[in-house]
C-alpha cells in the first residue's frame, strides 16, 4: 500500500502544533527567567537577541504552515495538501534559518564555557554557515517546483544542508561536555563540593543537545533515503531547534549552568572585592570564618589575603598570594 504523502503532511502539521505549543510555554518561562536575572545579574543582550530571532523564525514557520493548512483544506481538501506552494517554500527556508540560530545559541554557550576563546568556535561557526549556504542553494534550485517529493538530483546538496548543522551540534556539545569534565577534575583536587552540580549541569547540556541531535539525525537519515515521512520530521525538527535552545537558556538563567554552579561551590564564604595591589581585582576572604580550603593558614585577623583566580583555559595556575609578603604559594 502506497504511503499517502498528503496524509503524512497533515500528521506533520498536527505534530508541529503540539511542539509549537510546548515551545510557546517554554519561551514564556524563559522570558520570565531572563527578566528575573536582569534584576540580579544583568541581561545578556546576545542571548536575548538570538533567543528572540529563533522564536521569530519558528513562529513564522508555524504561521505559514497554518495558513497553508486552512487555505488548502478550504479550497481543495486533502488532495494536493503536500504540494509545494509559495508559502511552503518560505516555510522551508525558515527551517534552515531556525536551525542556524539554534546552532548560534549552542556556539555562544561553548564560547563562554571555554573562557571566551575564539579559536575553539571557528570550525563550528564555519560548519553552521556552510549549512545555511547549502540550504540557500537548495532553495534556489527548487524555486517554482510544486512536487511534494524531493528531486533525487538535489538530495546530496540538501543532505549537506542538514548534515553540516548536525555536525556543528555534535562538535559543540562534545566541546561543552569535555570542558566541563576537564574543569571538574581540577576542582576535585581541592575537595571542592562541585561534583553533584557539575554532573547536573552536564546532564542539562547533554540532554538539551541530545534532543536536537536525535531529531536532526533521524531527519537526515530519512531525508537521505528520500522517504515520504520526511514531511513529518521537518515540521517537528523546526520546533525542536527552539525547544532545545530554550531549555539551555532557562537552566542558565536559573543558575544551573556549569560556570555558575562551580563558582558558587568554590568561592562560598568569599566575597568579591577590589584589591589595591597591582594584581587587580580579586577575591577577599573573611578571616573570621573558616576558609573552607581544608588547610590552616596561620594568619590573623589583621592579615589580608588575596585569591587570584585566573582565566580557566587549562594552562593557568591557581595562585594564592599573601599580602604581608611573608610567603607566596602556588597551587597547580
Amino acid at each position: 500500500m502506497a504511503v499517502d504523502v498528503d496524509v503524512l503532511a497533515l500528521i506533520g502539521f498536527a505534530c508541529e502544533s503540539l511542539f509549537y505549543g510546548a515551545y510557546c510555554v517554554l519561551f514564556a518561562a524563559s522570558i520570565y527567567v531572563l527578566y528575573s536575572v536582569k534584576k540580579s545579574r544583568g541581561l545578556n543582550k546576545v542571548i536575548v537577541a538570538l533567543h528572540c530571532c529563533l522564536f521569530t523564525a519558528c513562529t513564522l514557520h508555524y504561521a505559514l504552515e497554518f495558513n497553508h493548512f486552512y487555505t488548502i483544506l478550504g479550497s481543495s481538501g486533502v488532495d494536493g495538501f503536500a504540494n509545494e506552494t509559495y508559502h511552503l517554500f518560505i516555510a522551508d527556508c525558515t527551517v534552515s534559518v531556525a536551525d542556524f540560530f539554534g546552532d548560534l545559541v549552542l556556539i555562544y554557550r561553548c564560547w563562554i564555557i571555554w573562557g571566551y576563546n575564539y579559536w575553539i568556535i571557528i570550525l563550528p561557526l564555519l560548519s553552521a554557515a556552510a549549512g545555511l549556504i547549502c540550504s540557500a542553494v537548495v532553495g534556489h534550485l527548487v524555486t517554482g517546483t510544486t512536487s511534494a517529493t524531493v528531486n533525487p538530483s538535489i538530495v546530496p546538496l540538501g543532505l549537506a544542508s542538514f548534515t553540516l548543522p548536525l555536525a556543528t551540534n555534535l562538535m559543540v556539545t562534545s566541546l561543552i561536555v569535555g570542558r566541563i569534565w576537564f574543569m571538574s577534575r581540577g576542582t576535585a583536587m581541592y575537595n571542592l563540593p562541585t561534583h553533584s552540580t557539575t554532573r547536573k549541569a552536564m546532564s542539562i547540556i547533554v540532554e538539551s543537545g541530545a534532543l536536537y541531535f536525535v531529531v536532526q539525525f533521524i531527519f537526515v537519515v530519512v531525508y537521505g533515503l528520500n522517504h515520504p515521512s520526511e514531511v513529518i520530521l521537518i515540521e517537528v525538527a523546526c520546533q525542536t531547534y527552539g525547544i532545545a535552545s530554550t531549555l539551555i537558556i532557562i537552566h542558565v538563567g536559573l543558575g544551573l549552568s556549569w560556570e555558575q554552579t562551580s563558582k558558587s561551590a568554590t568561592i562560598s564564604g568569599l566575597s568579591w572585592a577590589s584589591m589595591s595591589r597591582s594584581r587587580g581585582p580579586g577575591l577577599s576572604v573573611d578571616m573570621s570564618s573558616s576558609s573552607g580550603l581544608g588547610r590552616s593558614t596561620g594568619l590573623t585577623q589583621d592579615d589580608d589575603v588575596e585569591l587570584v583566580v585566573p582565566k580557566l583555559d587549562g594552562k593557568d595556575r591557581l595562585t594564592t598570594a599573601i599580602s604581608s609578603g611573608s610567603s607566596l604559594a602556588h597551587v597547580v
